[in-house]
């Protein structure tokens, strides 16, 4: 009767704020000592892992065909880390026509390495992307992008992605 339940205590566990990671520069990547080519694995990883991704569709869609939802659905929840991206229309004029490899993805950027080893920050949502994958073509719009990458994936798509006119 006069024992004593023992308590365990559930310990929280200890995340860094996002002021302590800044603070800890661990929100930059460094703008010197990039190789482009060092990038090549990378950018041969992500293109099994677009073909995975897109690997049902055996032919590109046009937006008029009922697969097309499937294709953009699929292309705004993949991660673009790896891909090989190339600015083809934005508001910015100084970033048209910069070609590069994603290093990092944030809600509004893409940090890309150029092939002149230069890491350029690109800002998704005034821009036009594409990227090309085994002969085809894809154009993104990266105003349909400006999630963060991690809720992007897990995220129902509300509406379709239709291209502007």
């Amino acid at each position: 009767m006069g024992e004593k339940k023992s308590k365990f205590v559930k310990r929280k566990k200890l995340f860094l704020t996002r002021s302590q990671r800044k603070d800890l520069n661990l929100l930059k990547l460094p703008k010197d000592g990039w190789n482009y080519n060092d990038l090549q694995l990378m950018r041969n990883m992500w293109m099994e892992y677009m073909r995975k991704n897109l690997g049902l569709i055996k032919k590109t869609p046009s937006c008029e065909e009922s697969s097309w939802c499937n294709l953009s659905s699929i292309l705004t929840k993949s991660e673009f880390i790896g891909a090989e991206i190339t600015v083809i229309r934005s508001t910015v004029p100084s970033t048209v026509g910069i070609t590069g490899t994603v290093v990092l993805e944030t809600k509004s950027t893409f940090q890309v390495v150029t092939p002149n080893s230069q890491l350029k920050n690109l800002l998704k949502r005034p821009s036009v992307f594409v990227f090309t994958l085994d002969g085809r073509k894809f154009t993104i719009f990266g105003k349909h992008l400006n999630i963060k990458p991690n809720e992007r994936s897990i995220k129902k798509i509300k509406i379709s992605i239709l291209p502007d006119i």
